[in-house]
């Protein structure tokens, strides 16, 4: 098995790690991203440390819920929006240049920018509600512009500070997906050189996405925008993963998109958009050897609940050791703390002739456009 060690659920292991360490951190609502907004580098880097600690080959980032319409909200300054932005991805590009372990049988990026879909402009999990109850919808009409408007600023902000490559996550809508490809074409001019885009799906059984959207459809959409390296399933039930490559073999047998399996860890189910616990299940790196016999996959990580020693784990299973202790390729405290420093001196230098790629007039825009359709 060549895939790629991906990372895991960045922002579980956050929680998890400031309560083991009686620390805090504010919860402004943008999840894993709040440690920027309290400009907690040190332990962001610590945490991403962990995972590359225990053999992932690929860091994805906390922009995750870094929606730039909300940020500004918050912040109301687009030069400050985009330090944190900027920070935020060279803190895990310095960590891989650094420690970072390129696995050779695999081309993956070794850092990947997060972006969550508009429902984490919205928060409290809207990402996995039915077409029903989704907030996009009004009277069963898709609210297209409003989305347009918000895709524009999401990716021409994540543009603007020059990513390796761009992970659009935990989507489940059709209709969303259709327009972030409409966004991605109108912005190709803005693409830095080499640059590659994945889009992962969340699904809530083996045909349908919590969107309730067919996953075939989408894929088949993802296919041929000519947009996509890499599709991906996340945030989805680990039992569910092996009929959904099982659809995509069949049915695409020229294999034209590299696959990607960033699963739940296989006791965190969802009910309503909510997580609960469910004891003795099967985790997610114990169908390894069933979803590659299935489908040869680009990359294998984990979301919600996958911790660095699950990526532990996955790696050990991956090349059949009987048992396998943390990597051994240590970095003190204050190698880690100067690196970081350096990362933010170069940042703030930088970001005085820099902005967001943006005008205030296209967030102002969007929020009337909120306003005039009664949100």
């Amino acid at each position: 098995m060549s895939f790629c060690l991906l990372d895991g659920g960045l922002g579980t292991t956050i929680e998890n790690v400031l309560k083991k360490n009686n620390g805090e951190c504010i919860d402004h609502g943008f999840f894993s991203f709040n440690l920027c907004l309290e400009k907690k580098w040190l332990t962001l880097a610590n945490i991403h440390m962990q995972f590359l600690k225990n053999y992932s080959n690929c860091l994805f980032t906390a922009h995750y819920q870094a929606s730039i319409p909300r940020l500004y909200k918050k912040i109301n300054n687009l030069s400050d929006i985009w330090y944190l932005l900027k920070i935020c991805y060279e803190i895990p590009k310095i960590i891989m240049q650094c420690y970072g372990q390129k696995d050779v049988n695999n081309n993956f990026p070794s850092v990947v920018i997060s972006c969550g879909s508009m429902g984490t402009f919205f928060q409290d999990k809207i990402e996995y509600l039915s077409k029903d109850n989704h907030p996009l919808y009004k009277n069963n009409i898709f609210q297209s512009e409003i989305v347009e408007e918000y895709y524009k600023i999401q990716i021409k902000s994540l543009l603007s500070i020059s990513p390796e490559s761009i992970f659009f996550e935990t989507y489940s809508l059709y209709e969303e997906i259709k327009i972030l490809i409409k966004i991605l074409n109108n912005l190709s001019n803005y693409f830095p050189t080499n640059i590659t885009f994945g889009i992962s799906i969340c699904c809530k059984n083996e045909e349908f996405t919590y969107g309730d959207n067919n996953i075939m459809e989408i894929y088949t959409l993802v296919k041929e925008s000519n947009i996509f390296k890499y599709f991906g399933i996340n945030c989805t039930h680990p039992k569910y993963i092996s009929g959904i490559l099982s659809c995509l073999a069949k049915n695409d047998k020229e294999k034209s998109l590299e696959i990607v399996v960033k699963c739940n860890r296989g006791d965190v189910l969802y009910r309503d958009g909510f997580p609960y616990i469910e004891k003795g299940a099967k985790l997610f790196y114990e169908y390894i050897n069933e979803w590659n016999n299935i489908l040869p996959l680009a990359g294998v990580g984990g979301c919600c609940g996958v911790m660095p020693k699950d990526i532990k784990e996955l790696y050990r299973r991956r090349n059949s050791f009987d048992n396998i202790t943390e990597n051994q390729r240590m970095v003190e405290d204050e190698d880690l703390k100067f690196l970081i420093e350096k990362v933010v001196e170069d940042s703030e230098s930088f970001c005085e002739n820099k902005n967001l790629g943006i005008e205030i007039k296209e967030l102002d825009k969007f929020f009337q456009l909120m306003k005039d359709k009664g949100y």
